[in-house]
């Protein structure tokens, strides 16, 4: 992975992720080049509420997403010891996802009971929303600005086998400006650069007693 200045930055005290056409790097063909940032090896942690408060530009085949990855990986791979996905959105999309991704949803194919996700949450992407995760060792819980949007229930007796619940291990961050992919739909050149804004993440746990 290339580290490029130009797809990050801090501005007014606010980190810009960028998505933009590949400029002419030597000896590299990728046609965009996008921002990430992620807290492996930096910062992890176990339940707890979460809150990033973001704010995004939109264009065909934009990609931003909010979301989590185990530190370790103790249930194996991908998708064995899960995913969150705390806010992805796509396009000009009027609407927001929030989903998980485990073995039991993404190899045994248990989409729906329970739901693995929710992608119908009205959101203005382009004005500061604060997307939130509660994350309790028996569910998971999105808000919206405070409003409680989806929830993923941790399911008894489905897990000696099938994981349907690998969310009881140390998870990190990943923030991304991501371009194009079979889910978002082919990039527009001529729409980019575009950017994903973000003013702060918080992670708000109970001190042991």
């Amino acid at each position: 992975m290339i580290a490029d200045e130009r797809v990050y930055a801090i501005k007014n005290g606010n980190l810009y992720l960028t998505g933009m056409n590949n400029p002419g790097i030597e000896n590299d063909d990728r046609p965009f080049l996008t921002g990430g940032v992620e807290s492996k090896g930096k910062f992890s942690f176990t339940y707890g509420k979460v809150e990033i408060r973001a704010k995004k530009e939109c264009a065909s085949g934009a990609w931003p997403a909010l979301w989590m990855m185990p530190e370790d990986g103790v249930y194996g791979g991908w998708p064995h010891s899960g995913e969150i996905d705390i806010m992805e959105h796509l396009n000009y999309d009027s609407i927001i996802h929030h989903t998980v991704h485990t073995r039991y949803t993404n190899v045994l194919k248990n989409t729906s009971n329970p739901p693995r996700g929710i992608g119908n949450i009205r959101a203005d992407v382009t004005e500061w929303n604060v997307y939130g995760l509660e994350w309790h060792p028996d569910v998971l819980i999105w808000t919206v600005n405070g409003v409680e949007t989806f929830r993923y229930p941790r399911i008894e007796g489905l897990d000696d086998e099938m994981k349907q619940w690998p969310f009881d291990q140390p998870f990190y961050f990943i923030l991304s400006q991501q371009l194009g992919g079979s889910w978002v739909g082919k990039v527009k050149p001529d729409e980019l650069p575009v950017s994903m804004i973000v003013d702060y993440v918080r992670v708000h746990q109970k001190l042991d007693e």
